[in-house]
This record gives structure tokens, sequence and C-alpha cells, in this order.
């Protein structure tokens, strides 16, 4: 699966929420507490890969993700895999990782509200994060299964953000926008 994201800086949550309510068919957000445990390697060094190895805890569920490296400039274009795993996989996934030479970089924790608007004959997923030590953020995200559909994809987030008056976007992650206000890079 390839993710298709544009995220935002959000000054007013509230007035978005309330512009993506009335886009949205089921009026209804769900929301959650994320926690993103990210991992890199001594050697590899996932950051200079562009790269991400996370496990993210929603509850009880605890999901393995893959990100390969970003493929635009001014859009995350990413292969994205995913695996849940159980409570027993997820300690030993971890002390695999640290017995070939992985350490855990940060733990990046947010509340995220997520609807799903439907824009120029798709599903828009929009997310409202907030994100403890970094600020608030929209997220955009189609997701397609083959490269031929990227382009169209693209096409209909950055129509999306017009619409919404959506501005500077970015495709700096939360782990470094974490690390970078924590003095770590």
């Amino acid at each position: 699966m390839i993710e298709i994201e544009k995220k935002f800086p959000v000054t007013d949550p509230n007035a978005l929420r309330q512009q993506l309510s009335q886009m949205a068919s089921d009026k209804a957000w769900a929301t959650q507490t994320q926690s993103d445990q990210y991992f890199n390697h001594k050697q590899l060094k996932f950051d200079q890969l562009d790269i991400a190895l996370r496990i993210r805890t929603t509850g009880d569920k605890r999901i393995l993700t893959y990100k390969g490296p970003n493929q635009a400039e001014d859009t995350k274009i990413r292969e994205e895999v995913e695996v849940e795993l159980s409570d027993a996989q997820t300690q030993s996934i971890t002390k695999v990782f640290q017995g070939v030479g992985m350490y855990s970089v940060a733990t990046v924790q947010k509340r995220r509200e997520s609807i799903a608007v439907q824009w120029e004959g798709s599903t828009v997923t929009a997310c409202l994060d907030t994100v403890e030590e970094v600020g608030s953020f929209v997220e955009l995200e189609l997701v397609v299964t083959d490269d031929r559909q990227v382009q169209d994809a693209t096409a209909k987030l950055d129509s999306l953000s017009a619409a919404l008056s959506l501005a500077n976007s970015t495709t700096t992650s939360y782990l470094e926008m974490l690390l970078r206000n924590r003095g770590d890079i």
C-alpha cells in the first residue's frame, strides 16, 4: 500500500474541525490516544535512509509499521507496511530489534481525531493531531495500491487542502519535530 499524505500546522483546530464535520457524511469523529515508539539502527541510520520503523500503541492494540523513503518534495508519498502485534509479540520483536543493533529513539505521544471526508470521488481520512511537545496539525491522507494512482490522489489532496484554506504544508515527521524541540538534532 502507498500512503499519500499532506500535513499542515493548525492554529484553530475548532474551526477546522467544524469545516471537516460539514464535509463528512458521518459527522462522528473517532478519537484515539496514540503512542508511537520509533526505532533506529546504530549503523544503518534510518533517518539518513528516510525510512521509519515504529510500534504504535492505541489502547490495547499494537501495530508494527515500516515506512519507506518519501517519493516527493511537498507531499509524503511512501510505501507503508503494517503488522498487528500481540503483547508477547511486541516484547519479542523489541528484543529482536535490540539484538540486531536497533534502539528506541523516542516515543511520540498524540491525541488523534479522525473523520472520513468524501472528496472528488475518494474517501480522504482527515486527522487532527495534538502532538505533545510539538503542536497541532491536520493530516489529509489517501491510500492507494498502485503507483499509477499516486498522481491523481496527490491532486485530490491538493484540491482539498486549497478548499480548506490550508497553508505551509510540511513533510517533516512528528518524530523529527519532537527531537528538534528537545535539542536532540
